[in-house]
């Protein structure tokens, strides 16, 4: 069966939007419409806030980052030492991300401590994404959705539809994986990762995100050859997985044409996530 549209319902104080995105007709959409098929808003991931990228003070983001090193210091057993440094947020970030990885396979099967390393994660990824629209000038604005799911594995031939560029309405595929894909790396200039911790994108799964704002990449291979990481594949691998997969695209917001402006002023005043259809 072919899937042809998400339906998502957003909502803020009082108001309920409906925002419709028509489907792509290739393997790896129709394989994350069918496993969204079976998933609510019951999934998602409790504690994450799905509102990402606007400009915003990050002095309370990085407090809860502080105190969130704090504490994890109490029980893991190589203690996190890198200290926060306001004056170079990509590198204190870089170097506080590794831990992450790290420590998520060690406690994968502690749902306590498993919890906690999560909220660290999520808040390192919210200020890089806030400090990346405060250096723009401008919000990157999208909205991260992570239900639990099943996986499948995405086929060679799909490699191909990984894409750097980004378009406002896209609709896309997320990244699910412990570690660095490496377009992220490029964009936090990250030349510190472990190779361990380099994972190209290689599975599909409810993961995704709405972007509403454009983004485009043109010095990634420069970083690649010049960052002295160890690359998994070579710089013009489809396997790289550079980007994401597009899924679909906005097509209409309560059953009308686009308008740019508007949906940017509804967007930003959502702050709920309904429920959405698939058909």
């Amino acid at each position: 069966m072919t899937i042809k549209y998400y339906t998502i319902y957003l909502k803020d104080d009082i108001t309920e939007y409906q925002f419709v995105y028509e489907l792509e007709l290739h393997t790896p959409a129709q394989a994350w419409a069918h496993m969204m098929m079976g998933l609510s808003v019951k999934d998602l991931r409790s504690g994450l806030d799905p509102w990402r990228g606007r400009q915003q003070d990050l002095s309370q983001m990085i407090s809860e980052l502080n105190s969130l090193i704090v504490d994890l210091n109490t029980w893991i057993p190589e203690k996190i030492t890198a200290t926060w440094d306001n004056e170079d947020v990509k590198s204190s970030l870089n170097r506080l991300h590794v831990h992450f990885p790290e420590l998520e396979i060690i406690y994968k099967n502690d749902l306590i401590k498993k919890a906690q390393l999560s909220r660290y994660n999520d808040v390192i990824h919210g200020i890089e994404q806030a400090h990346q629209a405060q250096v723009q000038g401008k919000d990157s604005l999208r909205l991260l959705l992570c239900p639990k799911s099943k996986r499948t594995v995405i086929q060679e031939e799909d490699y191909t539809l990984f894409s750097p560029e980004i378009s406002w309405g896209d609709l896309l595929l997320h990244y699910p994986h412990v570690g660095r894909h490496p377009l992220e790396l490029c964009l936090n200039d990250d030349r510190a990762c472990p190779q361990e911790q380099i994972i190209p994108q290689h599975e599909i799964s409810a993961f995704h995100t709405l972007r509403f704002h454009d983004q485009s990449v043109d010095n990634f291979q420069e970083f690649y050859c010049h960052s002295k990481l160890t690359w998994p594949y070579a710089v013009h691998d489809p396997r790289l997985a550079l980007g994401y997969i597009r899924l679909g695209k906005l097509m209409s917001v309560d059953n009308q044409e686009i308008d740019k402006d508007k949906i940017m002023s509804i967007v930003n005043t959502c702050n709920s996530v309904l429920e959405w259809s698939i058909d």
